[in-house]
Order: C-alpha cells, then structure tokens, then sequence
C-alpha cells in the first residue's frame, strides 16, 4: 500500500536545549527550509510563495532555538495556513532521516506502550458503546488491539467514537477503521493527489465478521484540536452519513504530510499531498469538519448520551 505517510511526529521530539544559536545555523536551516517547501510542498504555486516568504535578516535578533522554531513556525503558518507545515528541533531524528534509517520500530515501541492511542473501551448504561482513540496508530500494528476494542463493544445496540483531542496519525488506521463500520470492500474512501502527480485511492479492506459493527447508529465526538487523520475519519463518516457528528468544528489539517531532515538540527514536516472526497472533490483543509449537532467540546458526550436516551424514551 503506497499511502502511509504518518502524520504522527509528536512522539518523537526532544527538548530544545540552550545553546546559543549562530548565524550560519540559522542560515544553513533557513536555507534547507526553503529548498524542501520549493521541491516537496503539496501545492507548487503557493510552494514559492511560502519559501520566498523566510528571509534570513528576519531571524537576525534571535540567539535560542526555542525562539527560532517559534517564529519560523509563525511564518510558515501565516504564509501558507497550513497546520501540517512545521519545523522541529530534533537531532537524532533528523540525522536518522538523514540516513534514511527506519524510526518504525521506535515509533511502533512508544504506540505499543500507549496501547496505540485506545484510551477507553467501556461499556454504558443502556448497552451503549464508547471508544476513546487518542491518536490513530499504525493500522498493521494496532490491528489486534483495535479489532479486539471492536469485538469487546460489538453487542451494543450503539457506537460513540472518542476523537476530542485526538492529534491524527496514520492514514492506514482510517482505512482500517472505516473498513469496520461499512459493508463493502473496496468502497472508495479518500483520493490523495500528490505533488509527484501520484495519485492514491485510500478504500476499505476485508474484515472478518466478528470484527464489524454494521447496520448500528455510531456517533462521532470531536473538537477543534480533533486532527489530521482523525479529522478524515470523521469527513468520510459524516460525507457518508454513516455517522453523526457531534461537538466543535475540527482543526483544518487536510493535507498528507511527511518528515524531511533540514540538516543535523532541524526537522520540517511538509504537505506533500492534497486529500479529496471521490465524490465530491473537496476536502477540509484549512475549513475543517463541521459537526451535525454543534456542543462545546466537555458536553459533547453527555450531549450524545442524553439525544440517546432521548430516542429511546420516544421510541
């Protein structure tokens, strides 16, 4: 399968330490950042732009990392109103990408660790379902723990899935998910356009039944720190109807990312592609997913729970 980019680069970032920074580190990054954007940013009009944007005299006053990564960070946004474009301080993984060394395993030890992003798996009053995902794992290494959440809920009579706060991952995890709760196989869930003119279907997978949940309402919670993978998960489900969407707008991350070393210091992660609705052509980068049912984000679940017993009361 060609589309795994993560989108999870959070779990391996160190802590800048308090050197000073020199001028020819500053130039030597700026210089890198704005070579990766120009060759590799999604969009090559707005590629230019952005790198054009990051002059080094900008940067002339600042001695510490810290602020460094900040303001790069401002800019970048301000330019290109791109969630996903980032600079990171971390050496060890830029020297790894450097090397083209493989981080998967060290990234499949944290997920293994964090019980790849489950959190919660419980049971509620009225046979009700909950699922807490606090980021999306590598769908290949978290299959079993995820399946086996989806085994343990498949007797409710109804699904709510958990993704406030959830910071996106891997796009095989929203393959995997999606492939649970929809019948078909090799239904067209997401088209990635990458910069390289590639262009990718993202579609569901054969499940083994004891592992679906079909045919039953799911509910879906998320927030404005709902992320990236997380967010396409909910915008395949709402464009779908297969869900109700319940609580804030979503963050706006629509684009596929990747991590790229700027040198021994630094790391940029870079859009690299754009994500559409088959269907539609659209996506939610920069708009974000819009709820059915608007709460802020600490009612959202008590929202759902009592809509739910609303229901069943009228029923």
């Amino acid at each position: 399968m060609k589309f795994i980019t993560a989108f999870i680069l959070a779990l391996f970032l160190h802590p800048v330490f308090s050197q000073t920074l020199t001028v020819s580190q500053k130039d030597s990054a700026i210089a890198g950042i704005k070579k990766l954007i120009s060759e590799k940013y999604a969009v090559p009009h707005k590629a230019k732009a952005i790198a054009d944007s990051l002059q080094s005299k900008n940067y002339s006053n600042i001695t510490s990392w810290n602020k460094f990564v900040k303001k790069v960070n401002e800019d970048l946004y301000r330019y290109s109103q791109d969630k996903h474009l980032s600079l990171q301080y971390d050496s060890a993984l830029a020297n790894k990408l450097a090397g083209q060394m493989d981080f998967h395993k060290e990234q499949n030890d944290i997920q293994k660790r964090e019980n790849y992003g489950v959190s919660k798996v419980e049971l509620l009053d009225g046979n009700i379902g909950y699922l807490k995902l606090d980021y999306f794992a590598d769908g290949k290494s978290a299959s079993d723990t995820v399946l086996n959440a989806i085994r343990f809920l498949s007797k409710t009579f109804t699904l709510i899935i958990d993704l406030r706060d959830n910071t996106g991952g891997s796009g095989s995890m929203v393959q995997l998910l999606a492939s649970v709760f929809l019948p078909n196989v090799d239904t067209e869930l997401l088209r990635i356009l990458y910069r390289t003119g590639d262009t990718v279907n993202l579609k569901t997978q054969r499940i083994e039944p004891e592992f679906q949940y079909l045919s039953r309402p799911v509910y879906i919670l998320c927030n404005n720190k709902t992320y990236s993978a997380a967010e396409a998960f909910t915008f395949i489900f709402k464009n779908k109807k297969r869900a109700i969407v319940i609580g804030e707008t979503t963050a706006g991350a629509g684009n596929i990312a990747g991590p790229y070393s700027v040198n021994n210091k630094f790391v940029i992660t870079i859009p690299v592609g754009t994500i559409a609705d088959p269907l539609t052509n659209t996506g939610w980068e920069q708009k974000g997913v819009t709820p059915d049912i608007n709460s802020n984000s600490e009612n959202a679940l008590d929202k759902t729970l009592q809509l739910l017993r609303n229901k069943s009361v009228g029923e």
